[in-house]
């Protein structure tokens, strides 16, 4: 949860968590919302791409 001005938590949120909570909320212009979902996914790609996968262990 993040404390502080609402224009400025909203503006430049400090956390990821609430980054996607102000991402998430609809908009009523469908170009926006589109814009927005492709920002969203494009995020979630690149966070996927920067965790380091894990390693295979074969089972004997």
């Amino acid at each position: 949860m993040e404390y502080g001005p609402t224009d400025e938590v909203l503006r430049a949120p400090k956390t990821s968590y609430t980054q996607e909570l102000i991402e998430a909320a609809p908009v009523a212009d469908p170009a926006v919302q589109a814009e927005k979902r492709k920002a969203r996914l494009r995020r979630r790609k690149a966070a996927a791409a920067s965790v380091d996968p894990v390693e295979q262990v074969p089972v004997s």
